[in-house]
This record gives C-alpha cells, structure tokens and sequence, in this order.
C-alpha cells in the first residue's frame, strides 16, 4: 500500500463532497479515493494528523478561534493607523462575527475524524492503537462540534433558545462521495449537546492510560473539555465533577507568582499551564507569522488589535499577569502610546508561526469550578478555587461571599486570565448577559436578544440547501 500525503489526503477530503456545505458540482481532484487512503493504518493516521493540522488553520485555532471572541466584546479595540483588519468586527456590523470560512472548515475536521474512526475499524491494528485513533477522533468530532454550536446556536438554557432551537448539522458518519451527500437540516439545540457529551463519554475510557501527550487529545483534556460543555449546557454538577477530574489527571501545573514574574510562561514552546495545545512546526506548517496572533496584537508586525482600557483596568498593580501587556519598545509611526499583548511573541524573532496556541488550561478548570460551585450554592467551594487561581497570580483573594458576588469575580477573573484565549464573548453569551464595549470602539452594547448573537450561516450553503435554516436577522 502507497503512503498517502497528508497534504493529498487533506486536498481529496475537502475536494470530495465531504458534508452539506460543499459545491454539489465539486468532483475529487485526486485518483485517490477515502476507502484505499484510509485502507492502511499509514492512511488512517495520516488522516488524524490532517484533522489536526485543521484546527491550526487561521480560520480556526490559527487566529480567529483565539481572537474573535475578544474582539467581539470589550477586550479590544481596533488600532486607528494600522492595516484595517477586524474594524467591522470590533463593531459588531452584522455579517462581521466569524469568517464564514469557519462553518466550511470546521465541516472538514469533522469528516476527517470521522473518516478516522472508521477507518481504525476497518484496517488490522492492535485494540490499543484503535482505541487511540476512535478517541482522538471522538475528541477531535466534540470539540469542533462545540465551537460550532457557540458560533452558531444558542446553548440549551439561553431565554432565547426557546424562539430559535436551531443547532447545527450532525453528522457522525463519514462522507467519502458525492452520493453520501444528504441535505440535512439543523438539528435541535439539545441534541448537539447531546451528541459532543456523548462522544466525550465515549472517548474517556479510550484515551485512558492511551495518551501521546498535550499536543494530542488526552484522557485529562477530555474531562476538561466535558467540563467546558456542561458549564456551557449549565449542567453545574457535572461542570465541577469533571474539572476536578482533569486537574486530577492532567500533569499541568499552576506557574507561581515569582516564576510568572522571571519569565513570561507564554513564551514557551511548550505551556506549563496547557492541557491541550496546539504545537506548530514552523518547518512543517503553511500559517506564517504574517497570518498568527502576533500579526494581529504586536507591533512588530500589523498591530491591529490593542487591549481595552476595560481590559487592563481590571489587573491589580501587583498581579502577575500585567507583565503580558506592554508599551515598551513600540516600533513604528503611529502606534506610540498603546499597549500589546505578549502571550503570543516567540514568532517575531522566528519570522514564523512559532507560539504554541493554547485551547485548555488548567486555570480554567479552576475557574469553571468556582462558577459551577457557585451556581450550585456551594460558596466555600467556590471561594477555594476561585482564590487559589489568584493568589498564584499575585492578587489579593476577592472578597466575595455570595453565589452572585462569586459569580461577578469569576466572569472578571476569567477576563483577566484567559483574555486573547477565545472565550470573552461566548461567555457573556452563555450567561444572556448584555455585550459591553470599549469606549474606544464609540459603539453601543449587544443586547443578549440582538441578532448579532450569533453568526450567520455562508449564504451558498443556505441558498444550495433548502433544509438549512439561515439565522434570525440575516
């Protein structure tokens, strides 16, 4: 059997009518058909590591997954003298929440995992190795599946959930042909979230004692993200239950205060803090720097983004964290006088995407218990995760003593902690909360019934299938 490129497997997937939203006309550019590419145990992971190497595309964990949310909320504002990029986002103008190259390759991940889960039942491995394959595949499915549904849908107990219940396509099958190709329609909230914690469930036992380190899934990543999703579902028992688990777990740890003050964590190839991250190759990967997190956030390079003065004013002189922001040696005309961000920095020296990008970590596990705690009126519980986070950051413990005193600190904490880590505005979504913006941006606050809440689905796709539901507004 001839070894595959993943570069040839990953043009055939997305080539192939993979999903709904594919060109009905579209005809595979390869001789090689999915069924012999994913004939051998070489194809099949060959196949996982596209399904990897998607989620460091730009359009998802490359940049927009990492910045958007923080854009799209208060964290930021548009640099007044730089390329233009992201100044409709910061705005909030409809049609400007993520780029519509998300919804497509986000689609492509998802038949690439499932394509992979398949395929480690059909070829002759050993029950370890297929165990490996089917968990990461299902971790792989779940999580592009969630960022999908915070895109595009409400979460199941949003107030608005019950005018639009519209999730998004499943598909749990792989689609190798054109003929596989059913128009689905959307399906309900609730069974999106059904189906990412189930596969969730699934890949637990999996991956147990079956990891290949952060850069991979991994069993303490899995409970993590099953935290993230039940935070987000508001199931808050198992919210905590689960991030207990992955701290348990996971070989992370909390960087103290005077090693955080030494040396940013952040510029690292590897992130202490990191339960699952992406680690790019920049001898391997196509993302340059002109297309990462440092393009968008350093002067070195477009600055187009500078952290809000709502943002900052939330770090106490003392907190550790305040070393990620700077205004020291800004170069260039017309961009004295505003601060940037350091979590992404190691690429400017490189030329080359370098920084490791990442998608769990462990403060917010911390931070999801002391939410969930909370929630469930378990407030010493709270306070105990709540104020180990901060006084590894250096802070003076809140003092906070209520569920919603407890709750207010988290939302503040989870901006100071996980700020430019895409999470800003799909928090205050989950929560139905009111979307500030920076006074900077000079425009008014997103009401959490606004359409602009979600984005809208790619008009080719609507327009090509009639099962597909654009969203309200558009």
């Amino acid at each position: 059997m001839k070894r595959t490129s993943i570069l040839s497997l990953s043009i055939l997937l997305a080539t192939i009518l993979t999903f709904a939203g594919c060109d009905l006309q579209t005809e595979p550019r390869q001789s090689v058909s999915p069924d012999v590419a994913l004939g051998s145990l070489d194809g099949v992971e060959a196949t996982l590591a596209s399904t990897y190497f998607d989620l460091q595309r730009p359009n998802q964990y490359g940049r927009h997954l990492l910045l958007v949310p923080d854009v799209l909320a208060d964290h930021s504002f548009a640099h007044p003298q730089t390329s233009g990029r992201y100044t409709s986002t910061v705005t909030n103008t409809a049609e400007s929440h993520m780029p519509t190259g998300f919804w497509t390759s986000a689609y492509e991940t998802i038949n690439k995992a499932n394509l992979v889960m398949e395929g480690a039942d059909e070829v002759d491995v050993g029950q370890e190795t297929r165990d490996r394959l089917v968990g990461e595949g299902l971790f792989l499915r779940a999580l592009t599946y969630h960022n999908l549904a915070r895109v595009y849908a409400y979460e199941p107990e949003h107030p608005m959930a019950d005018e639009w219940n519209e999730g998004v396509i499943l598909r749990t099958e792989a689609v190798r042909d054109v003929a596989d190709a059913d128009e689905r329609a959307r399906a309900p909230i609730s069974d999106v979230y059904d189906q990412i914690i189930q596969d969730l469930n699934d890949a637990l036992p999996l991956l147990n004692g079956n990891n290949r380190g952060k850069n991979f899934a991994n069993y303490a990543a899995t409970h993590a993200l099953l935290a993230r999703v039940h935070l987000y579902a508001e199931n808050w028992q198992e919210a905590a239950d689960h991030a207990d688990e992955a701290k348990a777990a996971t070989d992370a740890s909390l960087v103290g205060a005077a090693s955080f003050q030494e040396e940013n964590p952040f510029d690292e190839a590897s992130l202490q803090e990191s339960i699952f991250e992406l680690s790019y190759d920049p001898a391997a990967e196509s993302v340059g720097a002109n297309e990462a997190p440092v393009s968008i956030l350093t002067p070195e390079t477009w600055h187009d983004l500078v952290p809000s003065p709502e943002l900052l004013d939330l770090y106490e002189d003392d907190d550790v964290r305040t070393t990620l922001y700077t205004d020291d040696g800004i170069k260039g005309e017309g961009v004295q006088g505003f601060s940037y961000v350091e979590k992404y920095t190691s690429s400017i020296s490189r030329g080359d995407q370098a920084d490791p990008h990442p998608i769990v970590r462990l403060p917010e596990m911390h931070l999801i218990e002391a939410e969930a705690h909370a929630e469930l009126g378990q407030t010493e519980d709270a306070r105990n995760a709540l104020h180990e986070l901060q006084e590894t950051r250096n802070m003076e413990p809140a003092d906070v003593n209520t569920p919603s005193e407890i709750i207010d600190e988290v939302m503040d904490e989870r901006s100071r902690e996980l700020a430019f880590e895409g999470h800003r505005f799909f928090d205050l979504k989950r929560r139905a909360m009111t979307v500030p913006k920076s006074e900077e941006v000079g425009t008014s606050p997103v009401p959490h019934d606004d359409f602009r809440i979600l984005a809208n689905l790619p008009t080719p796709q609507v327009d090509n299938i009639p099962p597909l539901n654009q969203n309200p507004g558009y």
